[in-house]
């Protein structure tokens, strides 16, 4: 089985690297995911793992204290499309782009066996549903449900 992990945050690869860099089935890409292939602006945070291409996410998140933004650097994006024309079908993919999952979904248009990404309740509540709409259209959440999601998925606020 093949492995291919894709980032556009150089720190959190170098760390990969370092823990499985050794490992022949591992390709690591430094680049980022979007809806198509173009060069946009990556935003860096104190907090490597949080980084993101999300004005959405720096919207809702940024006003965090302990998150620091640092510097926005130009990276270049393929799609999901152009990974699985370079390597195939892949069974499972994890999408983790910090906000940006509906545009890296929107860059695919095979089926994929297992997608799983992240989910920030409650604020991008209605992003998420749209993800959910776009890997299962037959799945669609309106109204006064699309507006309960987090009730819907038993999440509670702290």
């Amino acid at each position: 089985m093949q492995v291919v992990a894709v980032d556009a945050n150089e720190m959190v690869l170098q760390k990969l690297r370092q823990n499985l860099g050794h490992n022949k089935r591992l390709s690591i890409l430094n680049k980022g995911i979007s809806d198509t292939k173009q060069t946009i602006g990556f935003h860096l945070r104190n907090y490597d793992e949080c980084s993101t291409f999300s004005q959405e996410n720096i919207n809702i998140f940024g006003k965090q204290p302990f998150l620091k933004w640092e510097q926005s650097i130009a990276i270049e994006c393929i799609t999901i499309e152009d990974l699985i024309q370079e390597n195939g079908i892949p069974q499972y993919c994890k999408i983790d782009v910090e906000g940006y999952e509906l545009k890296a979904l929107r860059g695919m248009q095979t089926n994929i066996p297992i997608v799983s990404f992240e989910f920030n309740a409650p604020m991008i509540a209605s992003q998420t549903l749209s993800c959910i709409e776009l890997l299962n259209p037959s799945y669609a959440v309106e109204g006064e449900e699309r507006a309960e999601l987090p009730a819907l998925i038993g999440f509670t606020p702290i």
